[in-house]
């Protein structure tokens, strides 16, 4: 079985309000929630929250729900500047399993599907798993040298090398080998690529009318 980990802050600083505002009828905050109830895989969801307002709102949510779990934010780690790793860190004495999936509130489209079939392959490969976007397209470095073509050689970008982007969506790890290095991808991670609309992450004013547009369509 699986342990789900997310960190919620109560302040945003690009979009206010983030996690209460409505997306399509329905708070941020519920959509990945909603989700992560329907995987059977995962007997166990971690919430670490930082705001007394989104904790009063958290447990009203959360109070029928017996998978989930809230958890104060400890005062040192509070604010903008502290890394998800720490956050994590601080919550693994609380998890009930081996295995930790990290996801957060501001992927609302990512799938039951995703989620199941990223931690199948952790447990077929026994290798830790991250979600990526997949880039067939023509890339450069920040000195415009091409990174996976020649452009003397115009290949179709169908034909080019596949390059992986981390969208942190979700990572799957061990508990024990995430305490050893505080990290979320190691040198074995296996990308799982999910689609463009599942890796959407509100992040910015744009991104919030990305996502509005993309609910209506999705009801």
């Amino acid at each position: 079985m699986v342990t789900a980990i997310i960190g919620l802050k109560e302040i945003s600083q690009r979009v206010p309000n983030k996690n209460f505002k409505l997306l399509n009828q329905k708070p941020l905050f519920s959509w990945v929630l909603d989700t992560l109830l329907e995987v059977e895989e995962i007997s166990q969801i971690l919430l670490n929250v930082d705001g007394k307002e989104l904790l009063s709102k958290l447990n009203d949510f959360t109070r029928n729900f017996k998978k989930i779990q809230i958890i104060e934010r400890e005062r040192n780690l509070s604010g903008h500047n502290t890394p998800m790793t720490k956050i994590i860190n601080s919550t693994l004495q609380f998890a009930e399993n081996d295995t930790i999936l990290n996801t957060h509130v501001t992927n609302p489209f990512l799938t039951k599907t995703s989620i199941t079939k990223g931690i199948k392959l952790f447990f077929k490969n026994g290798k830790p798993v991250f979600s990526a976007n997949e880039l067939q397209s023509r890339l450069y470095d920040k000195n415009i040298k091409p990174i996976n073509h020649n452009p003397e050689i115009l290949q179709q970008t169908q034909d080019l090398e596949i390059i992986y982007e981390e969208n942190s969506c979700f990572y799957i790890f061990d508990k024990k080998k995430f305490s050893k290095k505080n990290i979320r991808i190691f040198d074995n991670s296996v990308a799982y690529p999910i689609s463009s609309i599942e890796s959407v992450d509100i992040d910015t004013p744009e991104d919030w009318e990305l996502a509005v547009v993309i609910a209506k369509g999705l009801k």
